[in-house]
């Protein structure tokens, strides 16, 4: 039998070739992985803006709003009519 001597150069160059390339597949992986994470996070928050009822939330603002200037313009009130009886 006789058999062929290898070329040192070429088996380290194999080496690193191979090492690339799962480096390669490694990243990829990760950056598919990271991809489908970030596109399951955006469609729950899709998911969620979609439920929330915005008119609803801005009518309840108004709403409150107009309650906090009612007050405010009755203890402004109270207030005026407490400096007068003190005077």
């Amino acid at each position: 039998m006789k058999f062929r001597k290898l070329n040192s150069a070429i088996i380290p160059k194999a080496s690193a070739a191979v090492r690339a390339s799962r480096g390669t597949a490694l990243q990829l992986f990760d950056l598919r992985r990271r991809k489908d994470e970030a596109n399951r996070r955006v469609e729950a928050a899709r998911d969620r803006l979609e439920a929330v009822d915005v008119f609803g939330l801005r009518r309840e603002l108004e709403e409150a709003l107009r309650e906090q200037a009612e007050v405010e313009a009755k203890l402004t009130e109270l207030q005026g009519s407490n400096v007068l009886m003190a005077g």
